[in-house]
């Protein structure tokens, strides 16, 4: 729905509820600090870049050292 998601450099004027703004993360370090008003103008918004998400599933046939992995099927993103 339209009312639940902003697009490109649209913010919502009214923030959305979440959890993840009641975080003590928000209090603790002065980075975060600086950026609970902009993160709560965000929070339901799909941004202005090119990213996404891709999950699949991951299959090693033998063990990786390299990455710390046995072999067997893993969730990846």
């Amino acid at each position: 729905m339209r009312e639940n998601s902003a697009f490109g450099k649209e913010t919502f004027d009214k923030p959305m509820e979440d959890a993840v703004l009641d975080r003590p993360e928000f209090g603790h370090l002065p980075l975060l600090r600086d950026l609970l008003g902009t993160a709560a103008r965000q929070i339901g918004s799909s941004g202005s870049g090119n990213h996404f998400v891709e999950l699949g599933l991951l299959e090693l046939q033998e063990a990786s050292p390299d990455l710390g992995l046995a072999a067997g099927q893993y969730m990846a993103l």
